[in-house]
């Protein structure tokens, strides 16, 4: 038999769910501000290699000389180089970088690449020249 409850047990019981999705959230953003930090420490380490420039990183990643990349050409070239990514994690990816969703660009891949620090993006940027 289902039982009424009164306004009070319905909003003790909202403020704990409330609470616990709180919780929750605080913990998602904790885990994408890890994330995001991990990203930005390997875009500069990328940045003071001396052999890592943009234009290589795009020259190795398209294969068929496109200026675009799409999902299934990053598939077989990371295939090719015994690295697979789940389709979840492709589509991440493309939907981070791109603007479309479809086509990942010269332009959208460097600034993917290119650490936020202003320093060190200059250091990649000038190896590019």
């Amino acid at each position: 038999m289902l039982q009424l409850r009164s306004r009070s047990q319905l909003n003790i019981h909202s403020n704990v769910l409330s609470k616990a999705e709180e919780k929750n959230f605080v913990a998602c953003l904790a885990e994408i501000l890890t994330v995001e930090k991990d990203l930005e420490v390997l875009k500069i380490n990328l940045s003071l290699r001396y052999d890592f420039t943009l234009t290589d990183a795009v020259k190795i990643l398209d294969v068929g000389k496109k200026s675009v990349l799409t999902r299934i050409d990053l598939r077989k070239m990371l295939e090719n180089h015994k690295m697979f990514l789940s389709e979840e994690d492709l589509h991440l990816l493309f939907a981070k970088l791109t603007s479309d969703g479809v086509n990942l660009t010269y332009n959208e891949l460097s600034d993917g690449l290119l650490p936020s620090d202003f320093y060190y993006g200059n250091l990649l940027i000038a190896k590019r020249l």
